[in-house]
């Protein structure tokens, strides 16, 4: 019934936009249309079922609405909006082994929107869509959630849909100066309040902005969930200084996995880590006996954990990141007394060789220079002492590079030694200059060496009948002595 009227109220043609206005926000006050449009599904997989909310914001011009299902926008403030939207679990996360795609698919009704219809679908839990304001009147955009699962034969099978959600858009007009005195003044935000003036047009990107922009849809557009959170990583270790403040950078760092060093002994009874990639970091010390603890702020990004008063070495406590989205946001436990070790032991021209003793594999090993990835090695033992080849990667050009391990899940930095490996490949340069050479001398004076070739043999022919002749008179003096 709701749809229907959000429908009939968009759709219809026999009264202005005005009244269609008037009308929606009678219906909001009646408690008719909701405010609020979340919406929660569940889905089957594994064998156990999982429950998700599905919420969307439509952001234009600076503002942004939230789970909203009618807006009267000021197209010519800014001809286009964007619609995201966002899945979240409240309860329990399904493991990442199982490969999940979110998404939804729209279509519109109306003449107001392009695009008219499509589908967006990706590992990410939050998707994006720009529509543009192509003509006038007003528009319905009929939203379904989904949820689908890569196959092990890679194929893409859907495993559940929420409900269709029907969101209103109209074109927002002026009264005319007749029938203003009449009329109440029209909010381009649907609140109950008074009118807020439209903020002015964005300025045009500058070249860095644009840089950055590109960048972050660069790392976010990695198919591979592993590769896409180191590609995201390094995008934040590029940009986090020089735009700490940066929408790209908060979201790029609500997106990663939370960090934390192994833990390092500063005094009696005290142990510190650098917790990487933080947004907000909390901590839950309540199952050990007197302990205190201290989380600073040192530099964008990075914030440094202090445990005091350590009565004992087997209790652990609990750390999580209340500021990222899910999976990431999931508490973990830490023991400060665990046994980790991972060194480099060594290097030749060809290798560089790592320790690993205690913890739990696989380890990842990356190789990076100027904050960028070049090689990622996997490690899936422990205490043993693991050989990795420089030859493997085929585009570290020379240089120094600094080396990275971590935890399977990115969870601890267990290595971190900056401008330490060295790889230097032979120069061909002169090889293939001195090859170059003497094909070009070949070609030049191919007529020369032939005709020396043709003369060499002519002479060692002419050797050959002379000594046959001497042979041949020897013999013939020989026979004559007798």
């Amino acid at each position: 019934m709701k749809h229907n009227l959000v429908s009939l109220i968009y759709t219809g043609t026999d009264c202005c936009a005005i009244c269609r206005w008037k009308l929606t926000m009678a219906l909001w006050l009646c408690g008719v249309l909701p405010l609020q449009a979340q919406q929660t599904f569940a889905f089957p997989v594994e064998g156990k079922n999982y429950r998700v909310e599905v919420n969307w914001n439509v952001k234009h011009s600076g503002k942004t609405y939230a789970n909203i299902t009618a807006h009267a926008l000021d197209f010519s403030a800014n001809n286009a909006f964007d619609l995201e939207v966002q899945f979240r679990f409240p309860e329990e996360v399904p493991p990442p082994e199982i490969e999940l795609l979110f998404g939804f698919q729209y279509r519109q009704g109306g003449s107001l929107i392009a695009p008219s219809e499509g589908e967006k679908r990706a590992r990410s839990m939050r998707h994006f869509q720009r529509f543009q304001a192509i003509g006038g009147g007003n528009a319905t955009l009929t939203l379904t959630p989904k949820v689908w699962r890569r196959t092990p034969e890679g194929t893409i099978e859907p495993l559940a849909a929420g409900s269709p959600t029907t969101l209103g858009f109209a074109t927002l007009e002026k009264p005319s100066t007749s029938t203003a005195a009449a009329l109440p003044p029209i909010p381009d935000t649907p609140v109950r309040s008074a009118p807020v003036p439209s903020p002015p047009t964005e300025p045009p990107l500058t070249p860095a902005q644009k840089a950055e922009n590109d960048a972050y849809a660069k790392a976010t557009g990695v198919p591979d969930s592993v590769q896409r959170i180191r590609a995201l990583i390094d995008f934040i270790d590029q940009y986090r200084t020089s735009s700490p403040q940066s929408p790209n950078v908060q979201k790029a760092l609500r997106e990663v996995p939370l960090s934390a060093s192994l833990p390092q002994a500063k005094a009696p009874k005290q142990v510190t880590y650098v917790l990487e990639y933080a947004v907000n970091p909390v901590i839950d010390t309540s199952q050990a006996d007197r302990w205190q603890w201290k989380i600073e702020n040192i530099s964008p990004g990075r914030y440094q954990l202090t445990l005091s008063a350590l009565s004992d070495t087997a209790t652990a406590f609990t750390l999580a990141d209340v500021g990222k989205s899910a999976p990431f946001n999931q508490p973990r436990t830490l023991q400060p007394f665990a046994r980790v070790q991972v060194s480099l032991v060594g290097q030749t021209k060809d290798l560089f060789t790592i320790r690993f003793v205690g913890g739990t594999p696989p380890f990842m090993v990356y190789l990076l220079q100027d904050r960028i990835t070049r090689m990622r090695y996997l490690v899936s033992h422990t205490d043993t002492v693991v050989a990795l080849s420089k030859a493997a990667c085929t585009v570290c050009p020379d240089g120094l590079y600094t080396l990275e391990v971590y935890t399977g899940d990115f969870s601890t930095l267990l290595l971190r030694e900056m401008n330490i490996i060295e790889i230097d490949r032979p120069n061909r340069l002169p090889i293939l200059l001195a090859l170059g050479a003497v094909a070009l001398l070949l070609v030049v004076f191919r007529k020369s060496i032939v005709q020396g070739w043709r003369y060499y043999k002519y002479r060692r022919q002419l050797r050959e009948i002379e000594a046959w002749e001497r042979i041949i008179e020897e013999e013939a003096k020989r026979r004559k002595g007798r």
